[in-house]
């Protein structure tokens, strides 16, 4: 605990507290094996159970309205956490601006993803593997730079520009381009192709290659609960691999992948906002002093 947090004195403000030590009062968690374990006994137990063939092969496993929902799940969280990016009491480091743009762009593609899905499921492949690019090379960046200083919200600006700017390239490619891309699923031969399954192996692999490097560089890391990104990582790479083996869009194995989606949209949101929940409560228990001396003076 800093002598801010001990002292009786008002928090100082972002601009007289340092990043690393700001965020000094993060919690420190441990991943939950045991709840990841589990995670990973029910996904090979929907492979391997034999009574499961229907569910896997029929396309009502998963309606419409569920995957409007969770996808929805997702897209709120990427707000969120855009929205506490430029909350004014937070001091704002590099990484957790690209951590907010690269879930803000991807929270964008995945709502386009929501748009064209019972319409026109080769964009929607697209433009949910463009989201998950997106948000791979983004979390990767987060762990691989070391931009330990408070920034201008001006800085946040254009990263949140430049992630509109990425969807709206994406847009173009998808919608006004559709000749470049190879096909992504095709219903009448084995569902899904060598080009969606290769490329949703080098998602995982992103994936690992952040978790790897967020291990190493454990220390710099000091803007997120560690634990909670880890996880966050662990569940994005087991979505991915539910994404690598679904025969069609309805089967519950698309429904298992959104569902872990889901999870790991949860851990990345606790890992933005826990190092800061000292801070906040800091702040209210000033707030709420002072007004409490403005209504009820000392005499």
């Amino acid at each position: 605990m800093t002598a801010a947090a001990s002292s009786n004195d008002p928090p100082p403000s972002p601009e007289e507290l340092g990043s690393a030590e700001y965020y000094a009062l993060r919690v420190h968690d441990e991943i939950n094996w045991l709840f990841l374990f589990f995670c990973c006994l029910v996904m090979i137990g929907f492979m391997q159970a034999p009574g499961l063939h229907e569910l896997k092969d029929s396309s009502a496993a998963f309606p419409t309205f569920m995957h409007w929902i969770l996808e929805s799940l997702t897209v709120s969280v990427a707000v969120v956490i855009v929205a506490g990016c430029f909350w004014r009491e937070v001091p704002q480091c590099g990484q957790r601006f690209l951590l907010a743009s690269g879930l803000f762009a991807a929270g964008g593609l995945d709502f386009f993803h929501e748009l064209v899905y019972r319409e026109n499921l080769q964009q929607a492949i697209l433009f949910w593997l463009a989201a998950r690019c997106v948000e791979g090379l983004s979390l990767f960046a987060v762990v691989a730079t070391d931009w330990g200083v408070s920034l201008r919200r001006r800085t946040g600006l254009a990263f949140l520009g430049l992630s509109a700017m990425i969807n709206l390239g994406v847009c173009y490619l998808v919608f006004f381009q559709p000749q470049i891309w190879p096909s992504m699923f095709e219903p009448e031969k084995n569902g899904l192709t060598n080009a969606k399954i290769y490329t949703e192996y080098l998602i995982i692999a992103g994936f690992v290659a952040t978790l790897l490097v967020s291990i190493l560089r454990n220390d710099k890391l000091y803007f997120l609960n560690l634990a909670k990104f880890q996880t966050g990582l662990f569940f994005s790479i087991l979505c991915s691999l539910w994404f690598t083996i679904y025969p069609n869009p309805g089967s519950i194995y698309s429904f298992c992948g959104h569902i872990y989606k889901v999870l790991a949209y949860y851990f990345f949101l606790k890992a933005f906002y826990t190092p800061v929940m000292p801070r906040w409560f800091l702040l209210l228990v000033g707030t709420l002093a002072g007004v409490r001396f403005k209504m009820f003076p000392q005499p």
